[in-house]
């Protein structure tokens, strides 16, 4: 079964499952049921600009203009909504974009500004009957959106990654927000948690699937230019049993039942989609050293897992690959900087001597140490460079579906180029640092579900 909607979040009143159901009563009481407005204010749509679909789960996105009766000029001119996908593609679980939409509305508050910058959360209402989702959100308008068709600049990328290292800082060791000790694997401490941050679990049991992605090769093919096809062709055999380990990538992430799970690698929430286009970053560095110029927005994706995953996702799917190449060691370098002063913000720690980049640091009384600067720049950076893969992998069949069950205009030229884009762009990485020798030199045999499925 599904997990239900927090209590906030579970409405009576009606919820459009698309942009077209959208009403003055469904704004008002939503943003009442938030206590956005009082309850003698009313709300009208003034104008309504859909933007579009999202590339993978995601359903309509609506920008609206409003007015308040009575006026009111300290309430938001401008929202953006997002809203469930209108059909549920063959073969993509109903809890698979469900789970999204409840992740969405739970990390927007528990997250909190003060870890990642995003915008303002307004309301994320539901019918989980109807399997209907919505999130309210403010409209940014003083940052610049990106266009994941084009590179990030370098020192863009930069300030996205320091600003991700926040959110990783604040959550480092484990589910620490939640109250009590840091959960073990299999804990009903740890089922609380991954209740409300995305299934940690239920991930790994994905990774366990052939060739570290979500779906067949053949299907992904069938959305790529045939020479970066012909490149993915090879992928089964490099990573198959006989190669050693095929999930010997994911293996530092997944501890053993009733082992903390800092003891195996430290762990935290990480966005998981962190790439440009989710991004606003500013053109130029603000010149107050606490405000990176960056808001980061989608987060159905969070979830418990290694801080890596955002780190290389971001500089695979984003960056050009040969400037990812020259620039990778010194951004990795300044993540980690951001990380442990973060850290030991957080922690109220003393400040940190970083004059030994060549050791791990511990900070304060958080029992999960930062691994040192060669470790993230070497064994960790190929450990999880299936990551941006893994992702992208689910969106090809996805993108078939739609076109598939609602004709060809449901998905448009620019979302199939944007996956072909940003898959040439993970393959080249992977090839550019041997990721297929890496993987074929890994020992041991291939974990057991034990580790990562309860239901094993």
């Amino acid at each position: 079964m599904p997990p239900k909607l927090i209590p906030k979040a579970e409405v009576t009143f009606d919820v459009p499952r698309t942009v077209n159901g959208v009403t003055d009563e469904f704004i008002t009481n939503s943003l009442k049921h938030y206590n956005v407005i009082d309850a003698n204010t009313k709300v009208s749509i003034v104008d309504k600009n859909p933007i579009g679909k999202g590339t993978g789960n995601c359903g309509d996105l609506l920008i609206m203009e409003l007015a308040y009766e009575p006026k009111n000029s300290d309430l938001p001119k401008k929202i953006v909504g997002k809203f469930c996908p209108e059909v549920i593609p063959i073969g993509m679980p109903k809890r698979t974009w469900r789970d999204g939409a409840l992740n969405e509305i739970n990390n927007y508050t528990i997250v909190g500004t003060d870890s990642v910058p995003h915008p303002k959360f307004y309301a994320g209402v539901g019918n989980s009957a109807k399997d209907a989702f919505v999130v309210l959100m403010e409209y940014v308008d003083d940052l610049e959106g990106t266009d994941i068709l084009q590179p990030l600049a370098v020192d863009r990328c930069e300030r996205a990654l320091k600003a991700v290292a926040k959110l990783h800082a604040k959550f480092w060791g484990g589910p620490k927000r939640l109250g009590g000790p840091v959960p073990t694997l299999g804990s009903p401490e740890l089922d609380q948690a991954v209740a409300f941050l995305g299934d940690y679990r239920g991930i790994m049991k994905m990774m366990m699937s052939e060739n570290c992605l979500m779906h067949p090769i053949s299907d992904i093919q069938k959305m790529l230019t045939p020479n970066v096809a012909l490149r993915m062709a090879d992928w089964p055999s490099i990573v198959s049993a006989k190669a050693g380990n095929t999930l010997n990538t994911y293996a530092p992430a997944m501890p053993k039942t009733g082992e903390p799970l800092y003891t195996v690698n430290p762990i935290s929430i990480v966005f998981f989609d962190y790439r440009s286009d989710n991004i606003f970053i500013s053109q130029n560095a603000p010149s107050d050293s606490n405000d990176l110029g960056v808001k980061a927005v989608d987060f159905a994706a969070c979830m418990w897992a290694h801080p890596m995953v955002d780190v290389n996702y971001l500089m695979m799917t984003s960056l050009d690959p040969e400037e990812l190449y020259q620039n990778k060691d010194r951004l990795i370098e300044s993540y980690r900087q951001s990380l442990v002063e973060n850290l030991a913000l957080f922690s109220n720690a003393a400040s940190v001597d970083m004059s030994r980049d060549d050791n791990e640091i511990k900070i304060g009384k958080n029992p999960a140490p930062v691994p040192s600067l060669k470790t993230m720049q070497n064994d960790l950076w190929m450990q999880f460079m299936w990551t941006p893969m893994f992702v992208w992998s689910q969106l090809a069949p996805v993108m078939m579906a739609r076109r598939k069950m609602l004709g060809e205009d449901a998905v448009n030229d620019r979302q199939i180029k944007a996956f072909q884009v940003v898959m040439e762009r993970a393959i080249t990485v992977m090839e550019k640092y041997n990721w297929a020798d890496y993987m074929k030199q890994q020992p041991g045999s291939a974990p057991t579900c034990q580790y990562c499925c309860p239901c094993c």
